[in-house]
């Protein structure tokens, strides 16, 4: 089974038509049946009754619909994930400092408010290091912009500078 088997389920379902669908999908119409025979078949149920005004759904059919539903949406949520995770909008940030800083209360454990703000489906975690040049590279050398902190206030974004990797 195929995404477009849902899809054109779901095209048919919602219009009452092959014709229909077939027009809003713009896909013939016996490709269109032949997918709903095919799924049908996998599924092992009826999903339509074919009438002479059209085509209703069965209660199996019915329960289908909802169903297909959600897996698209669940897709087209992963999709769109994956594509904010990959551009660098969404996912985890891991900030490094020298753990002294920590001591000293310049560096705070709490995510930076200014970040969560600019940016909500970004965690944070704070990964301790004992030599500033452990806390660049890492997240300079994965290609990912790195955000670095403007003392005295540990939540100042500031880009990294132009030019090669600071280590």
């Amino acid at each position: 089974m195929e995404l477009r088997h849902l899809r054109y389920f779901i095209a048919v379902a919602e219009l009452r038509s092959v014709r229909a669908a077939s027009e809003q999908l713009h896909v013939t119409q016996p490709a269109i049946s032949r997918q709903i025979q095919d799924l049908e078949e996998a599924i092992g149920a009826a999903l339509f009754e074919r009438t002479p005004r059209g085509l209703t759904l069965t209660p199996a059919g019915d329960a289908y619909l909802s169903e297909a539903r959600d897996i698209l949406a669940r897709v087209d949520g992963a999709n769109r994930l994956a594509r904010r995770i990959a551009s660098g909008v969404q996912g985890h940030l891991r900030i490094g400092f020298v753990e002294n800083a920590a001591w000293s209360g310049i560096v705070s454990h709490a995510p930076c408010p200014v970040l969560l703000r600019s940016s909500p489906p970004i965690s944070t975690s704070n990964a301790p290091a004992s030599k500033p040049a452990r806390c660049v590279c890492p997240i300079h050398t994965t290609g990912r912009h790195t955000a670095m902190c403007r003392f005295p206030s540990p939540c100042s974004m500031r880009a990294p500078p132009p030019g090669p990797p600071f280590c």
